[in-house]
């Protein structure tokens, strides 16, 4: 059931960023490096903003210094780490993230995000369904 979840958020990732490639052109968030600018860097934690909102889900772009060990009950996540090292626990096994690295997080799966270098990790976060600030748990802080 876990592999069948993590496959449906992964294609819905991939819907989404068809859907991102599409908009580029009509999209005034089409070059995110402007979104980017806009987020403070160095938070201790994670910031993020929104670049589009689709019925199917949302595509953040995010910097994190590190996250809270925390869990959503509704909503799939996909990192794809554009700059920055650091590690992810996702579940039980933990990853090491470097530029190009991307990380499926299924709902209902505990994770905590960390960047290990002098950068935080500058990455888009794509979500599916749409972001829910409420549905977050945190499990330690």
């Amino acid at each position: 059931m876990k592999k069948l979840l993590a496959f449906s958020a992964a294609l819905s990732a991939l819907a989404l960023a068809g859907a991102v490639a599409a908009a580029q052109d009509a999209s005034p968030f089409a070059d995110s490096s402007a979104v980017f600018a806009q987020l403070p860097k160095d938070t201790g934690g994670a910031v993020q903003q929104q670049i589009m909102h689709a019925p199917a889900g949302d595509v953040m772009a995010v910097y994190i210094v590190r996250t809270a060990r925390q869990v959503y009950s509704k909503q799939d996540e996909l990192l794809i780490v554009l700059s920055g090292h650091g590690t992810a626990n996702v579940g039980y096994p933990t990853f090491q993230l470097q530029p190009g690295s991307v990380v499926s997080i299924p709902r209902n799966t505990a994770f905590q995000i960390a960047s290990n270098g002098k950068a935080p990790i500058k990455a888009y976060v794509i979500v599916s369904p749409s972001d829910n600030p409420n549905d977050k748990r945190v499990l330690e802080p």
